[in-house]
């Protein structure tokens, strides 16, 4: 049974929708992702700001793939040229590109019967080329409803090959809205917003990071001229206290000084004791110099020692003197 697990595992999740995830490779990919921002020796302070770093790189592919949606178009390469180009303007670009080989498949798929039963029709599909291997698709009037017996539609929300050969059959352009699942559309934010209320901070990230690559820029040029520099610097000058005179009352803005949230300081770090040694300094003990009885070196590296020598060889000398005389 176990060598069989292939089968018997996807009978029992077949018809469920898992958004084709069967395993944990999404959690792991996404600790794989975290352990490159986040190390396990990190303090609190320094996990929050690597963690950060880390939902910044996120938010920013995110935004990345919906630029690349709303502003590029994807070449077509299937066939089936009409129903790629109706995938490609509803679904995302992930969710194009996994569609793309389905769209493939389609192509080596024929109905060899149908069946109409008065309120819906039963199409038999076969693959070209296959024997003994049937699919049964049933699909009401104007596919306002269709399901598949490999039920791909209900276990990842996109049509499979077999629904897909229907559609060519009747003479379909377009995919219908049916067979469109909302969370893998291009609006699926706008749908969320509208139904939902919230506000996504995508339009913001996005006005940063453009002004972030665009002054990048003019940073590179202006850096090698003394007159672009100063003209760049005047400018940047002149926003910044333009943009503080109208952000003087606005109380997003916190004072300079160490963090504060609601009047209060922001939690940190305790300091890391050290049990080893004397606990009562600070987990070391302490260091007495023999010449000056000062704490932190000895009498080698003591900076009084040379003034010390210095001051004894000149009262030798003075001694020797005084010898000298009196003899």
């Amino acid at each position: 049974m176990y060598e069989r697990r292939h089968s018997w595992a996807t009978t029992h999740i077949r018809g469920k929708f898992f958004a084709e995830f069967r395993t944990t490779s999404r959690c792991e990919g996404l600790h794989a992702m975290i352990s490159r921002y986040v190390k396990s020796r990190y303090s609190y302070t320094d996990f929050l700001c690597h963690f950060h770093l880390c939902l910044m790189f996120v938010r920013a592919k995110k935004v990345e793939a919906d630029f690349e949606c709303a502003k590029s178009d994807p070449v077509m390469t299937t066939n089936l040229k009409q129903l790629e180009q109706s995938a490609a303007g509803n679904y995302t670009r992930a969710i194009f590109y996994l569609f793309v080989p389905i769209l493939d498949r389609a192509c080596a798929m024929r109905v060899v019967d149908s069946k109409d039963n008065g309120l819906y029709f039963i199409h038999t599909v076969s693959r070209y080329g296959t024997l003994g291997k049937d699919w049964r698709v049933v699909a009401m009037s104007e596919m306002s409803e269709v399901r598949c017996m490999c039920m791909r539609m209900e276990c990842f929300g996109v049509p499979c090959e077999h629904i897909l050969a229907v559609l060519v059959l009747n003479n379909f352009h377009e995919i219908p809205r049916s067979l469109i699942l909302p969370r893998w559309t291009k609006d699926a934010k706008v749908v969320a917003v509208q139904s939902m209320g919230m506000i996504w901070d995508s339009v913001q990230l996005t006005q940063h990071w453009c002004l972030m690559d665009w002054y990048r820029k003019v940073c590179k040029i202006a850096c090698h001229n003394t007159e672009k520099f100063q003209f760049a610097r005047d400018i940047a000058m002149l926003m910044l206290k333009h943009f503080g005179n109208e952000d003087v009352a606005d109380t997003s803005f916190l004072p300079e000084g160490p963090p504060t949230e609601g009047g209060r300081a922001l939690a940190r770090n305790p300091p890391r004791p050290n049990t080893k040694g004397n606990s009562a300094n600070g987990g070391k003990k302490t260091h007495q110099c023999r010449l000056c009885w000062e704490v932190g070196h000895n009498r080698t590296t003591c900076p009084d020692r040379r003034t010390m020598e210095s001051s004894s060889a000149v009262a030798d000398d003075m001694d020797s003197m005084d010898t000298d005389m009196m003899g």
